[in-house]
Formats: structure tokens, C-alpha cells, sequence
């Protein structure tokens, strides 16, 4: 399995990749896809890991199965990481325990949370966490701590959906896909639901991306593609 998430910058352009063999590798664009980073993870198995650069591709996160999101400067990533967050935060538990009771899943364990995707915000202060409970997370990127969970869409909780997610090129909005062929837009700043998208899928939502220099938004499901525009988000 492995997991990418692309980030192109003036002056450097790279590829943060988490892959199963318990390896982090960052490989340079500009200098033939040339390793410029190697992290190994500490601990196995790793069936959970995920991994993302910062809009300017200076600081990257990983996720791996010990629950943990490592926080990287990529300038000098050999020194560690400069923060570590738990998804065991009591911050989260307390949000994520009542919504696996109200959605009357009580065999799914919140101890057994997982990061499936992490995106930062285009100001690099939030994280958009996907997790296998049908939960999307907002993270204050520099402490950690929940500041509201996605929760408006149709996801099963059983973890075998990844959907998609992504921001609005201003940070304004986060977007989540859902397990009924819709996109549910909400207030990145308040986790209010302010939109949902007319059904564009006969299947999951899993792929959301918005393009940076347009108002406009693609979302892939159902093996269709769609695109929208901002009048219609």
C-alpha cells in the first residue's frame, strides 16, 4: 500500500511517499525523483500510514499505526520531529465517542482510530484528517487539539470507504465526499454545514481536488469524474 501526496513550490518540488515497507521516502521533482528524505518508522506491522506536505513544502506530517501525527520541518527532518500529535487526544475521544454512539456503532471501538488521509489547510494551520470511522477530523496544526469534526455525510464507519476531502484554494471551505455520491461543504473556520453538493455519483465519493487557480472542484466515484463550479458550490 502506499500513500502520496503531492506539493509543487518555486523552490523545491517533491513527493511526500508512505509506503508499507515501513519507510517514509521525499523524492526531489526537480532532481529526477531523487531521494531527499528517508524517515523508518519504529514499530511494526504498519498497515495505517499517510503523509503530507505543507502548501510552501517546508513541513510535512506523517501518520503511522501508533496513532501519532509527526510533525517534520524538511529542512533538517534528520533532527526528528518538532511535534507529535495522538488521536487519543481528549479533545477528540470526547467528540468522536458520542458520534460512533449516536450513529449506533457500538462494536467500532474509538480506540481503534485510525488516519487514513491528512491534508493541510493552504494557510498551513489546520489539518483535514479522514479517518476509518466515518469521521473527518480538523486539527489545529500546531497544537493538535479537535477544533470540529465533519460529520453531515453518509459514511458507514466500518473504515473499508476511504472518501475523499479536500479545501477550497482560499482555506474558506472543507469538503468532504460521501458514501451516497454527494459532497458536503462546510465552514473550515466553524464546522458549519453550509452546502451539499446534488448527488454527481452512483457510488462513494473518494477523491476530491480543488484547483488552485480556478474556482473549480472536481470529485471522482462511481468510475465518473465530475466537475463543478464555484456557482454551483
Amino acid at each position: 500500500m502506499c500513500i502520496r501526496q503531492q506539493i509543487q513550490h518555486e523552490n523545491m518540488g517533491s513527493n511526500g511517499v508512505a509506503l508499507s515497507d515501513a519507510v517514509i521516502r521525499s523524492y526531489s521533482v526537480a532532481r529526477n525523483f531523487a531521494p531527499q528524505a528517508i524517515i523508518r518508522i519504529d514499530h511494526l506491522p504498519v498497515s495505517h500510514v499517510c503523509a503530507a506536505y505543507d502548501q510552501e513544502g517546508v513541513v510535512f506530517g506523517v501518520y503511522t499505526d501508533d496513532h501519532l501525527i509527526r510533525m517534520y520541518d524538511a529542512r533538517n527532518y534528520q533532527e526528528g520531529p518538532f511535534a507529535k500529535f495522538s488521536l487519543y487526544d481528549t479533545s477528540i475521544l470526547a467528540a468522536v465517542e458520542p458520534f460512533l454512539a449516536h450513529s449506533q456503532a457500538p462494536n467500532l471501538n474509538v480506540k481503534k482510530l485510525h488516519a487514513l488521509d491528512i491534508k493541510f489547510s493552504p494557510d498551513g494551520n489546520q489539518l483535514l484528517v479522514t479517518t476509518n470511522r466515518g469521521v473527518f477530523l480538523h486539527l489545529d496544526a500546531f497544537e493538535g487539539q479537535l477544533t470540529h469534526l465533519f460529520k453531515e455525510h453518509v459514511a458507514s464507519q466500518r473504515g473499508d470507504i476511504q472518501l475523499g476531502s479536500c479545501y477550497s484554494a482560499d482555506g474558506a471551505y472543507a469538503l468532504t465526499g460521501s458514501e451516497d455520491g454527494r459532497v458536503f461543504v462546510y465552514k473550515s473556520s466553524t464546522g458549519e454545514l453550509v452546502h451539499a453538493l446534488p448527488q454527481g455519483h452512483n457510488g462513494p465519493v473518494v477523491d476530491l481536488q480543488w484547483n488552485p487557480q480556478r474556482h473549480l472542484l472536481a470529485s471522482a466515484g462511481g468510475n465518473s469524474t465530475v466537475f463543478w463550479s464555484a456557482v454551483g458550490v
